[in-house]
């Protein structure tokens, strides 16, 4: 079965034809966390406590304690439920269930079946009671698996891709998937938000959702009571992470030779927390990327300016700021 999108399963869920099995994988827990709250609210609130079966795999670090979850999941999922139209279980850290640790798995070879009765009577079923459910899933019963870790080798990953919507929820894989999921996110809060906003913010805070949608609410209630959110309340409210700062702001302000930009962008980092050190190491980034002509001249001013800071050769903070005029006017006149 092919990958579902959130965004089907959110019509499903609407339009109220769930299907027998969910998978919600990936890292954004934000995401999964409402899809389940969604589908749960399928259920009137009343009736939960005989139609609704959460399970927690976290605690089950043994094989005694997996057969206990899997025999709870497939005895509730197999309960006709009452006074309402469905019965949902939800599987939390099912990976715990799916990719147990350190348990010796045939990757992807065909399940244990039990051996076939003699001529003439029919063979047992399979032995697994969990695969056997994923096999032959209760049409009056939702289950959802809620994973982090995924392995498409293994056995249950391979039934489960067989036989039920597969959801990822992670991090976006580019740049304008991400700048496409900021300006979704700000549709989705009814705020106004502009392409350069939504670009400033993934400049900053990078791919990874679980850095994105943090720093997507704060610059929300930063800018909250305004007619729209801007670039500007970005810059003002987010500071750039790790792997982003190198790739973008100041780094693209210095090859640009803007250089009261990169003065303001320099002091915004220093006063976040930025390490001094680190914040070198991403000007020589950007000094390398410089007309050669001009690269040997660029990289002198560095190689000072990291002596002097490793000597206590002055204020960390004007060092740098030097640094950044001296290159910001040796790239404006390389170009």
């Amino acid at each position: 079965m092919p990958p579902v999108p959130a965004a089907a399963v959110q019509n499903e869920i609407g339009s109220g034809h769930l299907r027998p099995l969910y998978v919600f994988r990936g890292e954004d827990e934000s995401a999964k966390t409402h899809l389940v709250d969604a589908i749960v609210a399928t259920i009137d609130e009343d009736l939960r406590a005989f139609n609704l079966l959460r399970l927690h795999a976290a605690d089950a670090t043994t094989a005694d304690g997996r057969g206990r979850v899997v025999d709870a999941l497939v005895s509730s999922a197999r309960t006709f439920p009452l006074m309402a139209p469905r019965r949902v279980v939800v599987l939390h850290d099912a990976e715990r269930i799916l990719f147990p640790k350190g348990k010796d798995d045939d990757e992807g070879a065909a399940p244990a079946k039990a051996e076939p009765a003699k001529r003439g009577r029919k063979a047992a079923a399979p032995v697994d009671p969990l695969e056997a459910y994923l096999e032959h899933a209760e049409p009056m019963t939702t289950v959802v698996f809620v994973c982090g870790a995924w392995n498409d080798g293994r056995r249950y990953a391979k039934l489960l891709t067989a036989h039920a919507a597969i959801v990822t929820l992670g991090s976006p894989e580019t740049a304008a998937e991400a700048v496409a999921w900021v300006l979704a996110q700000a549709r989705a809060a009814g705020a106004k938000m502009d392409q350069a906003a939504a670009k400033t913010l993934v400049e900053r805070s990078g791919l990874d959702i679980t850095c994105l949608r943090p720093d997507f609410e704060r610059v929300a209630l930063y800018a909250w009571g305004e007619p729209a959110i801007t670039a500007e309340h970005v810059t003002e409210a987010i500071v750039p992470r790790g792997a982003a700062i190198g790739e973008f702001a100041i780094a693209r302000m210095i090859e640009g030779g803007k250089v009261r930009e990169a003065l303001s962008e320099l002091a915004h980092l220093l006063d976040g927390g930025a390490v001094p050190v680190m914040l070198l190491g991403m000007l020589r980034a950007a000094a390398e990327r410089f007309p050669s002509p001009r690269v040997p001249g660029a990289i002198d001013a560095i190689f000072r300016t990291d002596l002097a800071l490793k000597s206590s050769g002055g204020d960390p903070r004007v060092l740098l700021e030097r640094l950044v005029v001296e290159l910001s006017g040796t790239g404006a006149r390389g170009r």
